[in-house]
């Protein structure tokens, strides 16, 4: 089923295939009762009117995301660099370009499998964490669809994983992390949209062994194939050891600044599962 849907999004023309996107996500809206009330609750938490057409609009997105992410390395370097506004720049290159690393922290936000794409046609490396899919040979589909545009993968949750991370920070890399939902379920208690539940500490853990800056950030979905580009003001982080108070501490700013970023586009929020301790069907990591 990814394959075909790979070969079709590669295919069809970019109007044609946003439209299909938007017609499909508004169907799934409209059919999967349980999984919209799911969205309708999280959405609720960042605003309190427009709520049902915010959950539409986050299936469309949603089902934008996946086009996009199928059909890389379609558009090109070249082609996403045009069509991307940029708010920000300035809050990355000033480390990247002096050969600093930089922790790029990024909630389920826009476009941020093409985010990493847009990041590297400004010349720099870039490396992701995934989590491992199966079976394998579609955990490896998808990371060459990211290695074809220029993003380096690697998998979450093992020794050498941090290794190579750490590595890549001390190097001048930009290291790219989804850090508003606990999928490995190592997180700690953390107030987001006024109800404590569990964040990663990656971010917060990699900054301080690495004295590399946290810069959150986002690429925002905009009609026509277009995005918005925005990197948050850098987070400086001394390195020092990852002690549990300055841990937290980075990861409630990490926190405050997604909540800024999801404010802005709650309809480009991909959070589809229940995220929260009171909500029905929660299950930690």
């Amino acid at each position: 089923m990814y394959r075909f849907g790979r070969l079709a999004s590669s295919a069809i023309p970019d109007a044609a295939l946003f439209r299909l996107a938007e017609v499909a996500g508004t169907a799934v809206a409209r059919a999967n009762g349980n999984k919209r009330a799911v969205v309708r609750r999280n959405i609720a938490r960042v605003v309190d009117h427009d709520i049902d057409h915010m959950v539409d609009e986050a299936f469309r997105s949603y089902a934008r995301y996946w086009t996009e992410a199928l059909r890389l390395p379609k558009p090109g370097g070249r082609e996403i660099a045009k069509r991307t506004t940029v708010e920000g720049l300035e809050n990355l290159s000033r480390y990247l370009d002096a050969g600093r690393g930089v922790v790029f922290v990024s909630p389920h936000l826009g476009s941020y499998d093409v985010a990493g794409a847009w990041l590297a046609t400004n010349g720099w490396r870039v490396l992701a964490v995934a989590e491992e899919l199966e079976p394998p040979e579609l955990f490896e589909m998808f990371c060459a669809l990211r290695r074809s545009i220029g993003v380096e993968i690697v998998p979450a949750g093992k020794a050498s994983s941090a290794r190579a991370l750490l590595s890549a920070l001390h190097s001048g890399a930009s290291v790219g992390l989804v850090a508003d939902r606990d999928i490995a379920g190592s997180g700690i208690e953390i107030e987001f949209f006024g109800e404590k539940t569990l964040l990663p500490n990656g971010p917060a853990v990699l900054a301080l062994r690495t004295g590399s800056p946290i810069v959150v950030g986002a690429l925002l979905q905009r009609p026509g194939g277009r995005y918005h580009a925005v990197a948050l003001e850098p987070i400086e982080v001394e390195e020092t050891k990852s002690d549990p108070a300055k841990v937290r501490e980075l990861t409630e700013e990490v926190a405050r600044r997604m909540e800024s970023l999801i404010s802005r586009e709650p309809g480009q929020w991909h959070l589809f599962q229940p995220n929260w301790p009171s909500d029905p069907g929660y299950r930690h990591g």
